[in-house]
C-alpha cells in the first residue's frame, strides 16, 4: 500500500489491489483514522465517500485532495487505466 503523498500528518494512499471498475479514489490516513475520498474527474471536484475520521480532519484532507486532484488522478490512471 504505497503512500503517494504526505502532508500535515496525513498519508494519502492509492491502493494497487483495488478493482479497476471502482471510481478513482484515495484513502487518507491520520493517527489510525481514515477517510475515503472520491477523486472526481476533470469536470467534477473530489468528495468524501466514506469517513472513519474526525470531521475536522476529514475536511482538511478533502481540501488537500482538491488542491492535488490532478496529481492523484494521474497516479490513479497510471495504475488502474
Amino acid at each position: 500500500m504505497p503512500t503517494e503523498w504526505r502532508q500535515d500528518g496525513f498519508e494519502f494512499v492509492i491502493r494497487t489491489n483495488e478493482p479497476r471498475f471502482e471510481p478513482p479514489h484515495v484513502h487518507v490516513i491520520k493517527a489510525g483514522e481514515e477517510v475515503k475520498i472520491s477523486l472526481g474527474s476533470d469536470d467534477e471536484p473530489p468528495k468524501i465517500v466514506g469517513i472513519w475520521m474526525r470531521d475536522k480532519d476529514a475536511t482538511k484532507a478533502l481540501g488537500i485532495v482538491a488542491e492535488k486532484q490532478a496529481y492523484f488522478l494521474g497516479v490513479w490512471r497510471g495504475r488502474h487505466g
